[in-house]
Order: C-alpha cells, then structure tokens, then sequence
C-alpha cells in the first residue's frame, strides 16, 4: 500500500504474516524532507530501541523503591516522545541479563538505527579486583568470589559487541562510574555548536557517520542515592528533565545537552566513551 510521508519524523507500523500463518509486527522511523529543487527527499529509515533493567527487589539485598518506575518513566519518555521501541525487565538475574543483552545481539541492524540500554539498581566494588558489578536478583550479599555479581568488564565486552552502530549505556547503580576503569570523566569530544549552520537532516546524517559507544552513569566509585519513594532518583529526575526539554527548537537532543543538565546532581555522574567508540560520535534522541 501506498503511505504518504509529512515532513520530519514518520513512525510507520508494519504489521504481517508469515508463510506458516504467524503474526508479525514491527515499526521503522522515516525521516523525510524537502530537498533543494522542493523536490521530496527521504533522509534515512531508521528504529531506535530502548532496553531497560531495572530491579527494587532482591533475593539477598535490601530492597529499592524506585529504580522500575525511573525505568518505566524514562521508557514512556523515549517512547512517545522520540518513537523508541521499549522493553524494561523487571528483577532480573544476572543470567537473565545475559540473556536479554545475547537477544540483542541477535537483532538485525540498519546503519542509522540506535540502541539506548539502560541499568537501574544495585551495583557494588571490589577494591581487591579493582572491578565494579552490576547486583542481579539472584546475586549474594556477602560474595567474596564475586561470581553471584555481573562484573562490568563483561558488560563493556559483552555491550561493546552487540551489532548497532550506535549505543548508548546509562547506569543509575551504585559504582556505576567503575564501568570506566580508569574512572576519566574524559566528557565528549566535539559538540552540537559544531554543526549549527547546517539543516536538521545534514546535522543528523553527519552524527551517524560515526560509530558510537557512550556511557553515564549516576556517579562514579562511590554509593548513589536512591530516591524519595514516588519521586525517582536524583540522577533520573535530571534525565526526565532532559528527555523534556527536546533539544531546543530543532528538537533534536544530544547526549551533550543531557549532560549540561545532568551534571549538575550530586554526586557528580561520570560520562565518556568504551570500546570502539569512534571521534565525533554521538547519540541523538529526535523527538517526533
């Protein structure tokens, strides 16, 4: 069937069967323009997932109040707000984590398609590995061996891996800054002002350019706070805040514009690049 596209963001929702009978769905992001001649241009075809973990309860840990609903409420933003695709795991093992992240990396990607992952709840240090770790449901509370724990150098690995060009990890955990060993909130090279002369269209083909492996988190080796109950958590709140704001009149937010808002919570959230991470990357959250 014929679909007429307007201006911007287009979110188009294809729904199917296949050969045996079974149902299958999916939706593409088109952006579309006007070309120089007024001719009809179609920037990119595009999807943007969101994947969350977040967990409030525990096998062994003491119990948190608002790491679902700071999952659920940023999912909501990124959902209706920019056209992400959502999931948000609920008390998860660090087996199910595994798992969710080994079903990702099975996705098939477009070039120009973002994946935004998301931990919220516990995290924990060892001074004696020098290795920070993400708590799972399952994991102990007194584990010297660490290997109830999902160690962060697994997550940089194991995320660095998964086939989408461009990632973007935010962890709102304790220890969280530990997912950078070396702790450099070394910021983001490069800026949105670069680019202020061009259209929308030229801004974001220019940022996709590049392969992108970003990181924030909540802080960096220290606890974090979680939060009044019903009001998230400080570093949350910072980012709903953001998520808000659009990115201006362009309606084109950067991880930079997140940044300049956020950095201002205390403790002071840690943000920088894993992997292979190239210079000049980006990750856009365009609002519909």
């Amino acid at each position: 069937m014929d679909i007429t596209l307007g201006n911007g963001n287009n979110i188009i929702k294809i729904a199917a069967k296949t050969a045996a009978g079974h149902a299958v769905a999916d939706t593409r992001m088109v952006n579309y323009s006007t070309g120089d001649n007024n001719q009809p241009v179609v920037v990119s075809g595009r999807k943007d997932y969101a994947l969350f973990f977040a967990a409030n309860n525990f096998d062994y840990w003491q119990s948190l109040t608002n790491p679902i609903p700071d999952a659920e409420a940023v999912a909501s933003e990124l959902k209706n707000t920019y056209g992400f695709e959502v999931e948000v795991v609920k008390n998860p093992t660090t087996t199910e984590i595994m798992g969710k992240l080994r079903e990702y990396a099975k996705k098939k990607y477009n070039a120009d398609d973002q994946l935004f992952i998301f931990f919220a709840g516990h995290g924990q240090y060892d001074d004696v590995f020098g290795e920070g770790y993400v708590v799972g449901r399952n994991s102990l509370l007194n584990d010297d061996s660490k290997t109830s724990y999902l160690p962060h150098s697994v997550l940089r690995t194991t995320i660095n891996n998964i086939p989408s060009e461009h990632i973007l990890l935010v962890m709102d955990v304790c220890f969280g800054g530990t997912f950078d060993p070396t702790l450099s909130g070394s910021g983001i090279r490069g800026g949105e002002e670069m680019y202020q002369n061009v259209t929308r269209n030229e801004f974001i083909q220019r940022k996709m350019k590049y392969k992108t492996r970003k990181y924030l988190t909540s802080g960096g080796k220290e606890y974090v706070p979680d939060g009044r109950p019903g009001q998230h958590s400080p570093f949350t709140r910072k980012m709903l805040e953001a998520l808000r704001n659009t990115g201006g009149t362009d309606r084109i937010l950067t991880l930079q514009e997140i940044i300049q808002i956020i950095e201002k919570v205390s403790p002071e959230p840690r943000y920088g690049e894993f992997g292979n991470n190239a210079p000049g990357s980006d990750f856009l959250f365009i609002a519909k």
